[in-house]
């Protein structure tokens, strides 16, 4: 023990975490604390290298990220088609004045087909 000596309070501040959290970490062993009170009543201290040590003990070097499976395969490029929907409105208008047409001409011809075929008058002195 070469290093300055901290109150419980002092530790707890030093750390982040209650007094609660440091008495804890030392009944588990974690932290070793002096205990320098007198007549029964504990008051501890801490050196800054033993918590210095007790740091080093629990960092932790984050993990590097697990690579990706190489049954997980990227999706395919993703393709559209840009639609003119001013010409496909044309497009629908022409096919449908085209249909008019067809049906116009195909009611033509039914009524051709229905009619009766005039004949011509027969000249009367046969």
């Amino acid at each position: 023990m070469t290093g300055k000596l901290l109150t419980m309070g002092q530790l707890a501040e030093h750390l982040s975490v209650s007094q609660r959290h440091i008495r804890n970490l030392m009944k588990e062993g974690a932290i070793v604390g002096i205990n320098v009170g007198t007549h029964g009543r504990p008051s501890w201290r801490f050196d800054q290298q033993e918590v210095q040590a007790f740091l080093q003990r629990r960092r932790i070097i984050a993990p590097q990220p697990k690579p990706l499976r190489s049954s997980v395969k990227a999706a395919p490029p993703f393709e559209f088609e840009v639609i003119d929907f001013h010409q496909r409105h044309l497009d629908t208008l022409s096919a449908k004045a085209a249909a008019r047409e067809k049906a116009k001409a195909q009611k033509e011809a039914d009524r051709a087909r229905r009619r009766p075929k005039r004949r011509a008058p027969e000249p009367e002195g046969a």
